[in-house]
C-alpha cells in the first residue's frame, strides 16, 4: 500500500505544507481516523436504539463510542501494519 500523499499547499520548490505544520503522515492519519469515527459511532448507536435502548441514555453513548474508538485503533493499526510491508 503506497503512503498517503496529502498535500495542502506546494511552492514551487516541490516542499508541502501541511495544517498547522505537522509531518504529513500525522495528517493523513488524522483524516483518515476522523473518516472513520462519526460513521461507526453513528451505527453502533443506530444499531443499539434499534434493539430498544434509550437514543439519550448513557449507556448508550459509552457503548457506541467505544465502538468507535475500537473502529479508529484498528484503522490505525491496519494502515501501520500496510505501511511496513
Amino acid at each position: 500500500m503506497a503512503r498517503c500523499q496529502c498535500r495542502l499547499l506546494e511552492n514551487g520548490h516541490g516542499e508541502s505544507f501541511s495544517l498547522l505544520f505537522r509531518p504529513r503522515d500525522t495528517f493523513c492519519t488524522d483524516l483518515q481516523g476522523s473518516s472513520v469515527q462519526l460513521p461507526s459511532y453513528g451505527w453502533a448507536k443506530g444499531l443499539l436504539v434499534e434493539q430498544g435502548w434509550a437514543a439519550d441514555g448513557f449507556a448508550t453513548f459509552l457503548s457506541a463510542s467505544a465502538v468507535s474508538g475500537v473502529a479508529v485503533v484498528s484503522g490505525h493499526i491496519l494502515v501501520l501494519a500496510a505501511d511496513s510491508d
